[in-house]
């Protein structure tokens, strides 16, 4: 590279950082905009909450299905099954992602989507070692 193509870099840097800035600018502008036409939320931040058993499911939480399951390749149905959500469908349900027994001498894992009712889903709460 030489002193040109460093300059015209340094430019474009420059560049972003000043549409970075205004973005900015504009994006504080619209939270005091949605502050003010809903007093309701007054900063327009999601608030912190609460790691309890009433917290609606959100995908990515750990779940217990609550009614028995089968797996497959399973003759019998499974009970106290956990998963993943993954998804939400329409109505009320929810799509899990379990992890199936893996198989002797192979390192993939395999899963199964499974399809319940959000009242037949209980969240695991983790506990953490808080310090």
């Amino acid at each position: 590279m030489n002193a040109d193509e460093i300059d015209i870099l340094i430019n474009q840097i420059e560049s972003l950082q000043l549409n970075l800035n205004n973005t900015r600018e504009q994006l504080n502008l619209v939270r005091t905009r949605v502050g003010l036409d809903n007093p309701a939320a007054p900063n327009a931040q999601p608030e912190e909450e609460e790691e309890g058993a009433d917290r609606p499911l959100r995908v990515g939480d750990r779940v217990e299905i609550l009614n028995p399951v089968r797996l497959r390749g399973s003759i019998r149905s499974s009970r106290n099954v956990q998963g993943t959500i993954s998804r939400f469908t329409q109505g009320d349900y929810v799509i899990i992602r379990v992890r199936l027994r893996s198989q002797r001498n192979s390192d993939v894992e395999t899963y199964q989507e499974i399809r319940r009712a959000r009242h037949n889903v209980g969240r695991i709460i983790e506990t953490q070692n808080r310090q």
